[in-house]
């Protein structure tokens, strides 16, 4: 439901499984990767503080239990909210280390979203080199692995990319291809994140 935009729907959902986990479990939270896309829901529909809490929640019971993807899946979302809150550098250094776990374990999926998340930062911080080498690598494995979901939020951060080098045509390329994937296979956020640039693209005609 978060992934198709069903928002009350999501919400629902999430709080069932909170009473769930109150009721029947030891811990009263939302742990691994029902944490993580908890958060990230959160997130994505402005509820920032709840998604710090619900990822730093998470964080110590991955941490805990030496869940290492998900410990690095946590980073990146906490990396997303300081990003979100302005703070480059801790920004970084919560996706830096993201890609440090994700490459010392077997999941090319973390490794994919580490990558993604660092090569997003670099490119609006201004580092056009860093940032094509880290979406490059996340986009081949994204393709070889046929992680759909991965592929157009790669593609909508490509778009920026060539949007801040100049590269009009390609932005657009890319951002239409995030664009009609995400109608394709129903992935709301792909969506709008992919016409949030084709309005960037268009207002600078």
């Amino acid at each position: 439901a978060h992934l198709q935009g069903r928002n009350q729907t999501a919400d629902d959902a999430f709080n069932a499984a909170l009473e769930i986990a109150t009721e029947f479990t030891p811990l009263p939270v939302l742990y691994s990767s029902s944490g993580i896309r908890y958060a990230e829901h959160l997130r994505r529909t402005n509820r920032r503080d709840l998604a710090e809490r619900a990822n730093l929640a998470n964080l110590r019971v991955c941490k805990a239990a030496g869940w290492r993807a998900d410990e690095a899946s946590c980073h990146i979302g906490l990396g997303d909210l300081d990003f979100d809150r302005g703070d480059a550098d801790t920004a970084y250094a919560q996706y830096d280390d993201a890609v440090g776990i994700s490459r010392d374990i077997t999941r090319r999926d973390v490794l994919i979203q580490a990558l993604l998340a660092r090569g997003r930062w670099a490119v609006l911080t201004g580092h056009p080199e860093a940032s094509r080498e880290d979406l490059g690598s996340a986009l081949d494995m994204a393709l070889l692995g046929n992680y759909r979901l991965a592929e157009i939020d790669i593609r909508v951060a490509l778009a920026q990319l060539h949007h801040a080098s100049g590269d009009a045509s390609l932005a657009w390329e890319e951002a239409g291809r995030a664009q009609q994937m995400s109608i394709e296979i129903g992935y709301h956020w792909g969506r709008v994140d992919a016409e949030k640039m084709l309005a960037r693209l268009n207002g600078d005609l």
